[in-house]
């Protein structure tokens, strides 16, 4: 019981010790605030992110062993028609 509890608490330690190190040590730049403060200048443009649906579309004229899944991809951008 006491190993149990032991290797709990050490798993836990180690885990925690885990977390802070890789979020100390990464710099990716994740959003508009830590662009700025990156660059210490402020950011005149940014590129919006469209949201991507997958569609599954199958046909009926094939026989259903022969058929794929196919996925395609649709562009969720307000500002495309």
């Amino acid at each position: 019981m006491v190993l149990l509890s032991l290797g709990a608490v050490l798993g836990l330690a180690l885990g925690i010790g885990t977390v802070f190190v890789r979020d100390r040590f990464d710099d990716r730049v994740r959003d508009r605030a830590d662009l700025e403060r990156c660059l210490d200048a402020p950011v005149l443009a940014a590129i919006p992110r469209c949201a991507v649906r997958r569609v599954r579309r199958r046909s009926s004229a094939t026989p259903r062993f022969l058929r794929r899944r196919k996925v395609t991809a649709i562009s969720g951008c307000a500002s495309i028609h």
